[in-house]
């Protein structure tokens, strides 16, 4: 009998629980919330203390509560790097024991249900002292001299072959999806293995039909050649594997639009919405299907929206605080605290701004918080959704090189490429929208591909747009169903 040795795991259940004992609600929690106020009211006695010049005894006290801080500052700071540590256990663990265990699993599962009990061939020697291949079968068969030994032995192998040839259950091919996706969860797709993904893509075919319909005849004119069926490979195995509510709102939305081919086109990579919902991407070049996925998301957007709406809309204002209240915070690291610096310099990020205006010294702050901002995005790659919009809500001030004045990041120009302005319309004195926009599609592409290092960075800079987004487009999948 073959013992499959028990799978050491992290469990997510058990993780999530883990996490709820950091929430506010929780002992943990509220433990911290005490002593976040202890630490305040700490910080209160000695700006009192300070302010009072006290002296002798009182100076003592001072100092004292001094220690109680630095103290509550050492706990809170060891709190968030155990939180940390945890984290990254947990990842590790899912990382090199859970996935590989269950993409094997998957694949093991795949070949037994491929076997052909008449299909194992053997050799055997014939009466000319030859070497010939033969069925496991047909070699068996007639060594059963007794009868009923024989009947038996036909009909137990005529159950197996019924039995092992039969397709999965549907909760079998969910796993082996299920376990495909988690392996390759923020890999390249392209460097994804093909056995893996068409394994993936035979079982999710099997299993929801009507969404196959739907993607097929929407990837028609990229599969009328034979030299892009690997992407489409790669486009189904994204789209496929993608999270809820996303996964749903594609198929809510493939078919509503058509897909072009870019290739010979003078334009860029787009998607038109109004009047004619097409996405025009370079079939020659969709590589690891980044840019794809982000004209999907502008599809996406526009069709959880209204025919004259995108949803994104609505996240204008949310954005818009959560980009300007993050460069206040910058901002005033450099300020000394200096409220009337702090004020000009972040006008001059605004639409209508311009550090020309600024003093000596707040145009050195105004430098250094630019520095800051590009010395932290320099993984570009990880910072798409950031820099883009961020330079969409400053008119591309922080993504370009303060000297030379030429675009340092990812992002799309002030005026594009057939001279209408991109991010702010002078004549109507007001932004145009392609912040959200822009938002929506990047942030979009970086949940479907599973690009965890992106979506944490989206977190920290977009705080409450990202929850937002998510809820807007749970709840507009959910409508549409």
């Amino acid at each position: 009998m073959i013992k499959i040795p028990k799978d050491i795991k992290s469990s997510n259940s058990e993780w999530e629980e883990l996490r709820k004992n950091w929430t506010a609600d929780s002992q943990i929690g509220r433990t911290i919330k005490f002593l976040n106020e202890a630490y305040d009211s700490v910080q209160k006695a000695i700006n009192i203390v300070d302010k009072s010049n006290a002296k002798g005894y009182d100076r003592l006290i001072s100092l004292d509560l001094g220690k109680s801080k630095a103290e509550l500052e050492n706990l809170s700071s060891g709190r968030e790097l155990l939180e940390g540590f945890c984290e990254e256990i947990h990842v590790e663990l899912e990382k090199s024991i859970d996935s590989p265990f269950a993409l094997k699993m998957s694949e093991f599962t795949d070949d037994v249900f491929s076997i052909n009990p008449e299909e194992i061939i053997t050799t055997q020697v014939d009466i000319n002292g030859k070497l010939k291949d033969v069925s496991l079968y047909n070699m068996i068969k007639p060594a059963l001299k007794d009868s009923d030994l024989g009947k038996n032995f036909e009909k137990g192998l005529k159950n197996q072959l019924r039995s092992v040839t039969k397709e999965p259950s549907d909760t079998l091919k969910n796993a082996m999806v299920k376990s495909i996706v988690q392996a390759y969860k923020g890999v390249d797709v392209t460097t994804a293995s093909d056995d893996d993904k068409k394994r993936m893509i035979k079982y999710y075919e099997q299993l929801y039909p009507v969404n196959v319909e739907l993607m097929d005849k929407f990837l028609k004119p990229l599969s009328s050649n034979q030299a892009n069926q690997v992407d489409i490979w790669n486009i189904k195995f994204i789209a496929y594997g993608s999270p809820e509510p996303y996964h749903s709102a594609i198929f809510l939305t493939l078919p509503q639009v058509k897909l072009k081919d870019n290739t010979n086109s003078n334009k860029s990579q787009r998607y038109e919405g109004l009047g004619k919902r097409e996405i025009y991407v370079n079939f020659n070049s969709i590589g690891d299907c980044r840019t794809f996925f982000h004209e999907v998301g502008h599809a996406v957007d526009h069709q959880l929206g209204s025919p004259f709406v995108y949803l994104s809309a609505d996240l204008f204002n949310t954005l818009e605080s959560d980009v300007f209240g993050h460069i206040e915070g910058i901002i005033s690291d450099y300020s000394n605290d200096n409220a009337n610096d702090e004020e000009a310099v972040l006008e001059a990020f605004k639409y209508n701004g311009d550090p020309v205006n600024l003093t000596t010294q707040q145009r050195v702050i105004y430098d250094e918080v630019v520095g800051k901002y590009q010395d932290n995005w320099i993984n570009v790659k990880e910072y798409i959704t950031i820099t883009d919009t961020y330079g969409g809500f400053t008119e591309n001030k922080l993504i370009i090189v303060p000297i030379k004045g030429t675009r340092a990041l990812y992002g799309h120009d002030v005026i594009n490429s057939e001279g209408e302005a991109y991010w702010y319309n002078e004549k109507k004195d007001k932004p145009t929208g392609a912040q959200n926009r822009e938002f929506f599609a990047n942030n979009f592409a970086d949940i479907v591909m599973y690009q965890g290092a992106s979506i944490k960075n989206n977190a920290i800079y977009y705080p409450n747009s990202t929850i937002e987004m998510d809820e807007m487009a749970k709840n507009a999948v959910y409508f549409q169903k």
